[in-house]
């Protein structure tokens, strides 16, 4: 990215790695430690790599994801607060897409939430 001019990164992780480590109920830390162990540890040297990037990063942490219609307001959190443990991918893909306009969330983490 830096060899093309390329400045803005952001990428999608997942809730409760990271900075909201700590956020996840305890329920979801047993099974990311027990089930997803491997897939954790790769989205966890993901986020390290965008961070050290020297880019402008917005790194977007859904909770987990339904196919259920977006008729519910969306909480985008800077400090990793959430409404619930669910989202609609389409409520994602629209904070993605508008992330990449939104200069308040260079160099963030962003909880996403309905």
């Amino acid at each position: 990215m830096h060899k093309h001019g390329v400045r803005r990164v952001v990428v999608q992780t997942t809730y409760g790695v990271g900075e909201t480590r700590d956020r996840l109920p305890a329920k979801w830390r047993i099974i990311f430690s027990l089930l997803l162990k491997p897939q954790i540890a790769d989205t966890e040297k993901q986020e390290r790599v965008v961070r050290d990037s020297g880019l402008d990063w917005t790194i977007v942490q859904p909770v987990g994801l339904t196919n259920d219609r977006d008729t519910k307001p969306v909480l985008v959190s800077t400090t990793g607060e959430t409404r619930g443990m669910a989202v609609s991918r389409k409520s994602v893909a629209r904070v993605l897409a508008d992330a990449i306009e939104e200069s308040k969330y260079v160099r963030k983490c962003i909880a996403v939430s309905e």
